[in-house]
């Protein structure tokens, strides 16, 4: 067995890559972070975006609870 200790100060981004058009839908996390609420957006096919809303209003509540759990 081994223990893996993780830098907490380095600040997490994703990076992706894709070609074509798509369209997004944004919103922002409810709990502020440094002061701010962090933008949260989900990227769908172009004419597609209205089918993205689920995930969207999901996914910045996943952030917020996450953001809370310790290990």
């Amino acid at each position: 067995m081994f223990l893996v200790d993780y830098d907490t100060d380095v600040e997490l981004q994703l990076y992706a890559w894709a070609c074509g058009e798509f369209d997004y839908v944004e919103t922002n996390t409810q709990r502020k972070y440094n002061g701010k609420q962090l933008p949260v957006r989900v990227y769908t096919t172009k004419g597609l975006a209205d089918q993205g809303k689920f995930a969207l209003d999901n996914a910045a509540k996943i952030v917020d609870y996450f953001s809370e759990v310790s290990c």
